[in-house]
């Protein structure tokens, strides 16, 4: 699996210059979501004790679907970034104070991956998903994975339970 190591992921988060890179590379560690999905997410996506995420339309799940947030350090920060923010308002905005594009996010990622001289299969945005898998199995809390995930099943799942060897 193309995944980071938790040493990687740390020195990945100590790198971000600012809150909101923070916020970006927090989400895709802690709930696996596509920068896409990321990108799409408004203020009021976020329920208001911070313990889940309101995913409005994704690659599989068109309906939508919501993410529990189990990390304590991404509820505190997303308390304190949606504090006082409109709800209709972008989730993350760039400095233009539009909507952040799925590219700049990229942008931020691979600019990290590089300062820390990761591998080049290492350097895309969704190796952060790869991780979050890989913790999560780890963990043993695969029971809602696919469903996390927004795949059906783990059948979905399965370019990354082989290369894990679960």
């Amino acid at each position: 699996m193309n995944a980071l190591t938790d040493e990687q992921l740390n020195q990945v988060l100590d790198s971000a210059k600012h809150h909101r890179d923070h916020l970006i590379l927090r989400l895709a560690i802690d709930t696996g979501m596509r920068v896409g999905e990321i990108s799409a997410l408004n203020v009021e996506d976020i329920s208001p004790d911070c313990s889940d995420i309101r995913v409005s339309s994704s690659k599989y799940h068109p309906e939508g679907r919501t993410i529990p947030i189990y990390s304590r350090s991404l509820k505190r920060i997303l308390s304190h970034h949606i504090s006082g923010k409109d709800p209709k308002s972008p989730l993350i905005s760039s400095n233009k104070s539009d909507r952040m594009s799925k590219r700049q996010m990229q942008r931020i990622y691979t600019d990290i991956a590089i300062s820390l001289n990761l591998p080049k299969e290492k350097r895309h945005i969704h190796v952060l998903r790869h991780s979050y898998i890989r913790r999560m199995m780890e963990d043993s809390r695969t029971i809602n994975l696919p469903e996390n995930l927004g795949h059906t099943d783990f059948h979905g799942l399965s370019h990354y339970v082989d290369e894990h060897k679960v």
